[in-house]
């Protein structure tokens, strides 16, 4: 049942009750003890629209902090380009920083939200609670496992770019100047995990090796990250052509 008719039930009961006992003192005033009409609703009103601006703002600015965070995670599939800060000491910055928008989310009233909020309201919830306890239980130390690994997403990423403009092949070359830094934090945290005994079981490992040998070619033409500029479009000029 809506809160709202909850409050209403309340009210008249302690209407009645009041009644009875004005029967009893003829000094009571009954203006005292009956509501304005539609009080109770713009009260409920007034609380709800608070409650919705704080999780709006709330799961807004999460949003944003995640989308600089990873600005390099593409949405539209689970190919990782390199960019984002993904050390040791970046993830405990971002612990503390979902454990703030956690806390906050808490002090929300929720009951004062929409059905459909409430729902909302959990989900986002359970999210930041799976990112807190993600980072606290080391996670990020498993930097791969059977079916995904940062080199293949890297990969993966060059492999479906092209280069459509002269900036966005410019933007693929400082692109690929990150790669490098990228796999060295990678690197890191997989030393970590094997320094705190956070390891994959030697069965995730098998045929890894596979996935990693294909980058290694003779000819840089062969490379997965050359062949975005493979097709240059007709539109360049031989001057932009020979700055690439």
């Amino acid at each position: 049942m809506p809160t709202h008719r909850l409050h209403s039930r309340q009210l008249l009961r302690n209407s009645a009750l009041a009644l009875a006992l004005c029967s009893a003192l003829p000094a009571c005033a009954l203006v005292q003890t009956v509501a304005e009409p539609g009080t109770l609703s713009g009260q409920y009103s007034s609380q709800q629209a608070q409650a919705e601006a704080t999780f709006k703002a709330l799961y807004e600015k999460e949003a944003t902090f995640r989308a600089k965070e990873f600005s390099s995670k593409r949405h539209s599939d689970e190919d990782e380009e390199a960019g984002s800060d993904m050390s040791d000491a970046a993830e405990r910055k971002r612990l503390m920083v979902w454990k703030d928008f956690f806390d906050q989310a808490q002090k929300i009233e929720v009951k004062s939200l929409s059905d459909e909020s409430q729902i909302n309201w959990r989900i986002f919830s359970d999210q930041l609670q799976h990112r807190i306890n993600a980072i606290r239980l080391d996670a990020h130390l498993l930097a791969f496992n059977s079916d995904s690994q940062f080199w293949a997403s890297t990969a993966g990423a060059a492999e479906s770019t092209r280069c459509k403009t002269f900036k966005s092949c410019e933007d693929q070359l400082q692109q690929l100047k990150k790669i490098t830094p990228y796999f060295e934090q990678k690197i890191a945290l997989m030393r970590l995990g094997i320094a705190r005994g956070m390891t994959q079981p030697q069965v995730v490992l098998q045929g890894r090796d596979a996935s990693i040998a294909r980058h290694i070619v003779n000819q840089v033409e062969d490379s997965i990250f050359y062949q975005t500029f493979a097709q240059l479009p007709a539109s360049m000029s031989n001057e932009q052509r020979a700055a690439l």
